[in-house]
């Protein structure tokens, strides 16, 4: 089966702490909303400590249109992207002309041709690459873009593949919309890009310690499409964010974990680690209790979303990053990940971690 071998991250080169993120919005938002202490709350009680943006945080006033906030967007993505790429090849010493697949994926900035195509000429990867470039999934696309790359090799047991995504979703940001959903995301939404590097069964680089793909189950629940996602209005990518995401991620969520378990000959006991997105600390809590977990069991979750906030599809490959380099794994345990997303969705795979 396909294996995840090697996962890179990058954050923005503009780090600031969340209260002068707050300081910066509330001179924006001071005229047209009284109520600001009440705005710092919320931003408190995000859990987030720390963000990383990639244009420096005086720029945010100056980004009015759909095409100003794009073009900072392909501005950071060319910027960054082709950095991590080259890290992770470098890094994984994966040789590139094994690379026959690329599939890149962003919810918050668009780029035609797509960002994957530019990076292959601006690093030299071999021009008969296979391109997949994805968007729509939102934090979905973390596990989605994995399992899609492991279904993928599951054909072509010899190559390697690259899944790259990029978020910059403090770019979306809508000054003028005093909506709650705006404000949450505001306080709770960060940017990054992650890198991760998956080989086939059969590529020289299969023998290395790594997550061994067994599955995937994905689900679409009904009557839910104005649960999560964007309008598209002039001034960009407006957010649609139900205060419901709890409540669904509680009830909707753990029955389909549960019939997937099952169709994977597993039982919940047998999963010894989690790999989740981590939506917000509300989401959090409601996956905990209705999976019936302990925090403990979400803690890579929990750690990354106070670090740098909620990176939509990124955040679950920064925990996943964290679970290569630090967590205790032994040979042969099963480990579910698991990522939700826009109409609303769920996404899961079963991995289970090999030494060799």
């Amino acid at each position: 089966m396909p294996k995840i071998i090697h996962v890179e991250t990058l954050l923005s080169e503009h780090e600031y702490d969340q209260k002068e993120v707050f300081d910066v919005l509330k001179d924006l938002w001071k005229e047209k909303y009284f109520n600001l202490d009440r705005i710092e709350k919320i931003f408190e009680n995000t859990s987030v400590g720390k963000r990383y943006f990639p244009v420096e945080l005086s720029r945010y006033k100056t980004l009015d249109t759909f095409e100003d906030k794009n073009n900072a967007w392909q501005e950071a993505a060319r910027r960054l992207a082709p950095k991590l790429v080259t890290k992770l090849i470098e890094n994984s010493g994966v040789d590139t002309d094994s690379i026959d697949l690329f599939c890149s994926n962003s919810v918050t900035g668009l780029s035609v041709p797509s960002i994957e195509s530019i990076i292959i000429n601006e690093i030299g990867l071999k021009r008969s690459t296979i391109r997949l470039p994805i968007f729509g999934l939102g934090c979905l696309a973390g596990i989605a873009g994995l399992n899609r790359v492991c279904d993928f090799l599951k054909g072509s047991p010899k190559s390697a593949a690259l899944f790259l995504s990029i978020e910059f979703c403090s770019l979306t940001m809508q000054k003028e919309d005093l909506s709650m959903a705006n404000i949450i995301s505001s306080g709770l939404f960060g940017d990054g890009l992650a890198c991760v590097l998956v080989v086939g069964d059969e590529h020289p680089l299969a023998n290395r310690p790594g997550l061994d793909y067994q599955g995937s189950r994905s689900e679409v629940f009904s009557d839910t499409e104005r649960v999560m996602g964007w309008d598209f209005v002039n001034s960009g990518m407006k957010v649609v964010l139900s205060s419901d995401v709890p409540t669904i991620s509680k009830e909707m969520v753990p029955p389909v974990v549960n019939e997937f378990l099952i169709d994977q000959n597993l039982s919940k006991d047998q999963i010894r680690h989690y790999i989740a997105h981590p939506g917000g600390p509300k989401v959090l809590g409601a996956l905990v209790e209705g999976l019936g977990l302990s925090q403990e069991a979400l803690c890579l979750s929990y750690e990354t979303l106070k670090e740098y906030g909620n990176l939509s599809s990124v955040s679950v490959l920064f925990v996943l990053k964290e679970f290569f380099s630090r967590s205790v794994k032994n040979d042969g345990e099963d480990c579910l990940a698991l990522a939700m997303g826009p109409a609303f969705c769920v996404e899961l795979s079963h991995f289970i971690w090999r030494d060799s």
